[in-house]
């Protein structure tokens, strides 16, 4: 699943980064995947989260100069930025 949301994001034209992490970028409130029936929803969802990334920069920066990285850990997946 985080793999489909990585491509996601690199066909917005964001950069990915493997790197990143909870740690060392930063990152919206995690999605929790527990209240989802299948997996189809949880896609859907996480598209809508790394898709807000461009978003959230606005003007002030390229899809090409955003990396990211997808992490799910624990029923919560965190889009990381940095």
């Amino acid at each position: 699943m985080t793999i489909t949301l990585i491509n996601y994001g690199c066909s917005l034209g964001m950069v990915y980064n493997s790197s990143l992490n909870t740690g060392n970028g930063g990152w919206f409130p995690p999605l929790d995947v527990s209240g989802y029936s299948d997996t189809d929803s949880v896609i859907s969802a996480g598209y809508d989260e790394v898709g807000y990334l461009p978003y959230y920069f606005g003007s002030s920066a390229e899809p090409g100069d955003i990396a990211f990285n997808v992490i799910a850990s624990n029923n919560q997946i965190y889009v990381v930025y940095g």
